[in-house]
């Protein structure tokens, strides 16, 4: 008995700070701590009193820390890009947060969204849109499977408005709709907020993508999941929101503009908050809590096959019970993939803090195989200049060869911190085009 107590005193020293909450592993303690009550009436050694009294102070504070866990602190960084490793995983997977439609005009992909994609060996959505077959089925699933007729969820005087309201402005006539779900009507609200012509689809982008460079897709959830998630929204609250936007639609544009604005700045925690205003008709319990819950040991078991990118609405992500901290509470390490927000032109451009044609001429070493093949010309780079100055990221735009490239490329990353652009008297991150000379002397 003595010898096993000791045994878990030597056991202690060994037991990580933070470890993961189990109920079975306190049933074990509270075990435990009744077998060292039981020691301790058997025991006179002071000695062996004391090393009793250690473990049980160990076991104490452990049990303490699994009661009261410390609480996850949220990674608010503006991305929409976020990389996942860590947690037994042999390569690093992708989450990218999407808005479902955006103006053509407003659609963005920066280099670094590029690289993590070409660097991904699966592009798994929230359903898979790669597959022709669900997508046929996912036409389908936006009738009716009740035949309840879409005119009957509104009286007359209703329906009239609303009719009205999509003949005007989405040239779509509901009488030719009858036989569509009531949820129908959001999506094509939605296009009529955003005010443009032109639209674009990250998901369906990213299927042709795919299947373009032979890229496998899959998704995180089945049709039919999707479906009866979005049956949730009751019914009524569909009808009064929509008779509402009908009459006046000034409310929800400014709504869908703002959260545009908040994907384009790639603000995934202020994305969060707007889509789960009750002015969506949502329930978040349901369209993004618990589905993200679902999703978790879903994603596990895929990036334990290899990498993914996971590309799924931007109102998952945030948020206590979004996809980030979840994924952070299952033992992964989650760090932001940063890249200039889209159409954040800075007032002052980022320029060199010294002498720039001084420290090219110093510091170049014109490559031998270029000077062999007499190869001249201009390198251009791009690269990242930081909120700190610090400049990173350094990819050809344009290249010559004969080790010229390469070369640019290593002037670049060796070079010293520039001074950083501007925006409204603030540094902010840019992407920034340098063209770089080799000339034969």
């Amino acid at each position: 008995m003595k010898n096993l107590v000791y045994k878990m005193a030597d056991f202690c020293k060994k037991i990580p700070a933070v470890v993961p909450y189990s109920s079975e592993i306190l049933l074990l303690f509270s075990w435990v701590f009744k077998l060292l009550i039981l020691t301790c009436s058997l025991t006179s050694s002071i000695l062996e009193m004391a090393k009793i009294y250690k473990c049980l102070l160990c076991l104490l504070a452990m049990l303490v820390s699994y009661q009261v866990p410390a609480r996850q602190h949220l990674d608010n960084t503006k991305s929409l890009l976020w990389r996942i490793s860590g947690n037994g995983l042999a390569k690093p997977s992708y989450l990218f947060g999407t808005i479902h439609l955006i103006c053509k005009s407003d659609y963005f992909w920066t280099n670094e969204m590029k690289e993590c994609f070409a660097n991904s060996d699966v592009v798994c959505m929230e359903m898979d849109f790669g597959d022709s077959a669900i997508m046929r089925a996912a036409v389908a699933g936006t009738k009716d499977p009740d035949g309840i007729k879409l005119k009957s969820y509104f009286t007359p005087e209703e329906y009239i408005v609303v009719r009205n309201y999509f003949l005007n402005n989405a040239k779509t006539d509901l009488d030719d709709r009858q036989d569509s779900k009531l949820s129908m009507l959001i999506g094509l609200n939605f296009r009529i907020s955003l005010g443009c012509q032109k639209v674009a689809s990250y998901e369906l982008n990213l299927a042709a993508v795919a299947k373009k460079i032979g890229k496998k897709t899959s998704g995180l959830e089945t049709l039919q999941e999707q479906l009866d998630a979005l049956a949730t929204i009751p019914a009524d609250k569909l009808v009064k929101g929509m008779v509402a936007i009908a009459n006046d639609n000034t409310r929800c544009k400014e709504l869908v503009q703002k959260m545009v604005a908040a994907y384009k700045d790639q603000d995934q925690a202020l994305t969060y908050k707007i889509v789960s205003q009750p002015s969506f008709a949502i329930n978040t319990d349901v369209l993004i809590n618990e589905r993200n819950k679902k999703w978790i040991p879903r994603m596990t078991t895929k990036m334990e096959q290899g990498s993914v990118f996971f590309a799924v609405g931007a109102g998952h992500l945030g948020g206590e019970q979004g996809l980030i901290n979840l994924l952070k509470e299952a033992g992964y390490t989650v760090e932001p993939v940063l890249s200039p927000p889209a159409d954040v032109k800075p007032d002052k451009m980022p320029k060199p803090s010294f002498d720039l044609n001084k420290y090219l001429s110093e510091n170049m070493h014109y490559p031998e195989k270029a000077r062999r093949k007499n190869i001249e010309g201009n390198v251009i780079v791009e690269f990242t200049v930081a909120e700190d100055g610090s400049v990173s990221d350094p990819k050809i735009v344009k290249g010559i060869g004969g080790g010229c490239n390469e070369e640019a490329i290593r002037i670049i990353e060796n070079m010293p911190h520039w001074e950083p652009g501007l925006k409204n008297g603030k540094p902010i991150q840019v992407r920034y085009k340098q063209p770089i000379q080799f000339k034969l002397q």
